[in-house]
């Protein structure tokens, strides 16, 4: 399958996933997507509770009991440098391209060999701010380095997003109170979420590319997200605006 129709492909599954009526079917839909780029382990939890603590609890995923059992016994959150990009920025990360960072620390590094031995050897973390301050976590695991394009990456990132906030709706655990957004907010975030650019949604809507940047800006201010993307992902399962 080329990397267009994986796109594609995952794009139809967002759209099934927003249907969801249960975590398993859930996992089934995205899952199986994240297989596609060579992930067949996933699960999303918490990295930083509302107050600023590290938190590393688990919310819901398919991934290895023994590894996960492992790690959480031995507290390895407090030396993961995954985590540690995570609650940098909003940008996914590949284990293969920290691992490779001079600013690791001893036990950083080993940490990676440690998961290898579990046969857990390359990874992606997508995080996402929420609005109460809280920071929530997607990784998505591999038995082997997968062969990934720039899109295939900025795929896993899209899938990650919106695997984790489809889980927190079903679970009832989505964090932050409810936002209210502008009339015109929402319309830029509609337009956003249909694949349009500052310029075009200007166009369409009849006020100047400035205008719309503003509004979308506010959007994200007011959901505390960074970027546009995430801010879509969070007006969608706040019903705010329509898949």
């Amino acid at each position: 399958m080329s990397e267009r129709a994986r796109l594609q492909s995952a794009l139809g599954a967002i759209e099934r996933a927003f249907d969801a009526k249960t975590q398993a079917e859930l996992d089934d839909i995205l899952g199986a997507e994240f297989a596609r780029f060579g992930f067949q382990q996933f699960q999303a939890g918490r990295i930083v509770d509302a107050k600023g603590n590290l938190a590393a609890m688990r919310y819901f995923g398919r991934s290895q009991a023994a590894w996960r059992d492992h790690y959480m016994a031995r507290q390895y959150f407090r030396h993961d440098s995954m985590l540690r990009h995570a609650m940098r920025s909003p940008l996914s990360k590949r284990w293969k391209i920290v691992r490779e960072t001079k600013d690791l620390s001893r036990p950083e590094f080993e940490l990676f060999g440690e998961a290898g031995e579990f046969g857990l050897r390359d990874g992606i973390v997508t995080p996402l701010h929420h609005g109460d301050g809280s920071i929530s976590g997607v990784g998505v695991h591999a038995e082997q380095e997968p062969d990934l394009s720039e899109l295939d990456q900025a795929v896993v990132q899209l899938l990650s997003m919106y695997y984790c906030c489809f889980g927190l709706r079903l679970n009832q655990t989505a964090p932050g109170p409810q936002v209210q957004l502008t009339a015109r907010q929402i319309e830029c975030l509609q337009w956003v979420h249909a694949g349009k650019s500052s310029g075009e949604i200007a166009d369409i809507t009849g006020i100047s590319e400035r205008t719309v940047n503003f509004h979308i800006g506010e959007a994200c201010r007011r959901l505390k997200v960074r970027t546009r993307r995430q801010a879509v992902v969070e007006a969608l399962v706040a019903g705010l605006i329509d898949l």
